[in-house]
C-alpha cells in the first residue's frame, strides 16, 4: 500500500497526525492550567483545597540514564555501530 501512495504521502500523513496530537495536548494543558488558576482564585477567596500539580507534569518522564547509555541506545535504535568499540560511560 505504501508503494501505491508513495513514501512522501505516508510521511506527510504521519507528520500531520503528530501535529494534530501535539495541538490537542497543548489545548488540554492550556485549558487545565486555566481551570487550575480559576480554582486557586476561588479557593483564595472562599477557602478550600488548591490544585498543586499541573496536568502537564503527568507527562514528564525523567530519564535516569547516563549520557553514554543514551548514546548507545540511540545508536542501537538507528542501527549504527562504532568502528571501534568505544566505551562512553
Amino acid at each position: 500500500m505504501v508503494d501505491l501512495m508513495g513514501k512522501g504521502y505516508v510521511v506527510e500523513y504521519c507528520i500531520s497526525l503528530l501535529r494534530k496530537k501535539q495541538e490537542k495536548r497543548r489545548f488540554q494543558i492550556y485549558l487545565t492550567d486555566e481551570l487550575r488558576v480559576l480554582n486557586n482564585n476561588i479557593c483564595h477567596a472562599f477557602g478550600g483545597a488548591k490544585i498543586t500539580q499541573r496536568y502537564a507534569d503527568y507527562f514528564k518522564k525523567e530519564d535516569t540514564r547516563t549520557a553514554g547509555q543514551i548514546v548507545k541506545d540511540t545508536m542501537r535504535k538507528a542501527g549504527l555501530t562504532f568502528a571501534k568499540d568505544i566505551e562512553h560511560e
